[in-house]
């Protein structure tokens, strides 16, 4: 049973912090490292291909891969520049594509220089490149090799991507790979963020469309779809996973595809009239099916498509997944000690005694009135409120294994965030360290009590 505590945060402050979050969580304190870039296991390599007709005997393929900056090697810049940053990475991405006697027909490659500012981007998990690689090649192109390297090191990645991974539109009834992207806009132009996450939907970007090239009978453009959501079971604290289910019709846009752009925020726009198809028996184009932004909640699910006219039909297997979900959501436990700090005695002895799906329902219904974007699943309240407490869990432990969370920092640091400034002071032979928020005209002394111990 939990212990009364002496002071609770009211559900005032907790709205406080709900409308104030979003105009200072980027904010970055001097000298507040991460530990989870040091203690988290993986780093993270995706990737996606796509086909697209070109000639009767030749396809064009697009590849949108992206990989975390600890993946990659940095160098440190011989002479720092403030316009740059003081390291950085010469990445290079290599797609061969071989026939079926295995020679090397064609090879795409990218490379760009990458520089950040100090140590902690280096070893970034959350910090991603995003980039694409683009080349004609004959159909009779079977296999591809994949390998990522940089300027210390060859071979970083190496994957394979056989024939029976993609699919030439040559003939009706073929069906494409998904790619799930969020619309945007800028200066009145419309275009999408792919999330590249291995054909998968990425639950934070709240909305998101399913794209898919198809081939069809002339005149035989519309396809019935359907979506519904699979019950798995999952390991550790499960998310809320309602039952979905929808369906609708969808016309593919004749000639039309998404073409990846080299911007600095790395983007897919449509574009008409693209596709120059070679075959006169049949048409080509791209379907987009909108996935409405109350129903993604986080879990598996399967596409099915039909075409009205020759019936041809195919089921696409997909996650909604949150790829960078807090750690602490993994476990009961530690969400309770994360709520700690929210919750009355009687909502932490509900919470405590439901099983893992009710509690997952609890958790949901009681963020969701604290939603402010309740248009979409993805609450930003919650998603920034389990960051900090992630945080607090790796950064304000010590030796003996204490959860950071429950330290005094911990719970500080929950409850108002990343501080503005940080100073360490010493008062009468003592070590103090203030926290200063200027935005809640507060500071926080802390007080050492052992090695980094406060």
């Amino acid at each position: 049973m939990r212990k009364t505590v002496e002071t609770k945060i009211s559900l005032l402050s907790l709205a406080i912090f709900l409308v104030a979050f979003a105009s200072f969580k980027n904010l970055n304190a001097q000298n507040l490292a991460d530990a989870r870039n040091y203690l988290l296991k993986g780093k993270t390599f995706r990737k996606e291909v796509f086909v697209f007709p070109y000639k009767k005997d030749s396809a064009r393929f697009a590849i949108l891969f992206r990989f975390s900056h600890d993946l990659i090697s940095f160098s440190k810049y011989s002479k720092p520049d403030a316009r740059y940053g003081e390291f950085y990475s010469v990445p290079i991405f290599e797609a061969e594509f071989e026939d079926k006697e295995g020679v090397i027909r064609k090879r795409a490659v990218w490379s760009d220089t990458v520089f950040v500012a100090d140590f902690e981007d280096v070893v970034s998990k959350e910090k991603f490149i995003s980039a694409f690689a683009s080349v004609a090649v004959k159909t009779n192109a079977k296999k591809i090799t994949i390998r990522l390297s940089d300027q210390n090191s060859f071979n970083l990645i190496k994957q394979t991507v056989s024939d029976s991974s993609f699919r030439y539109f040559d003939k009706p009834g073929v069906f494409g790979k998904p790619l799930f992207a969020t619309p945007k806009s800028k200066n009145g132009r419309v275009f999408y963020s792919p999330h590249i996450l291995n054909y998968n939907a990425e639950f934070s970007a709240g909305e998101f469309s399913v794209f898919l090239l198809v081939s069809y009978p002339k005149g035989q453009s519309e396809f019935a779809y359907e979506i519904k959501s699979e019950k798995r079971e999952t390991a550790g604290f499960p998310a809320f996973s309602p039952k979905i289910e929808f369906s609708g019709k969808a016309k593919a846009r004749k000639n039309a595809v998404l073409i990846p752009r080299e911007t600095p925020d790395f983007r897919v726009e449509l574009t008409e009239n693209e596709i120059n198809n070679p075959f006169d028996s049949f048409e080509i184009g791209l379907l987009k099916i909108d996935f409405p932004p109350q129903k993604a909640f986080e879990g598996y699910y399967s596409l099915t498509l039909k075409n009205q006219g020759s019936k041809a039909s195919k089921t696409i297997k997909f996650r909604i997944a949150w790829e960078k979900k807090p750690f602490v959501l993994r476990s009961k436990k530690t969400i309770l000690s994360a709520m700690y700090y929210l919750l009355t005695d009687e909502q932490y002895e509900t919470f405590e005694d439901l099983d893992k799906d009710s509690a997952a329902k609890w958790l949901y219904e009681f963020w969701r009135e604290k939603d402010p974007t309740p248009r979409t699943v993805y609450n930003e309240a919650f998603a920034e409120y389990f960051r900090r407490a992630d945080y607090a869990y790796f950064n304000f432990g010590d030796k003996s294994g204490a959860n950071g969370i429950e330290t005094d920092k911990g719970k500080i640091y929950v409850l108002f965030g990343r501080p503005d400034k940080i100073k360490s002071t010493i008062i009468q032979d003592e070590v103090f360290e203030i926290w200063t928020y200027s935005r809640f005209k507060k500071k926080f002394l802390f007080k050492e009590i052992g090695s980094n111990k406060y």
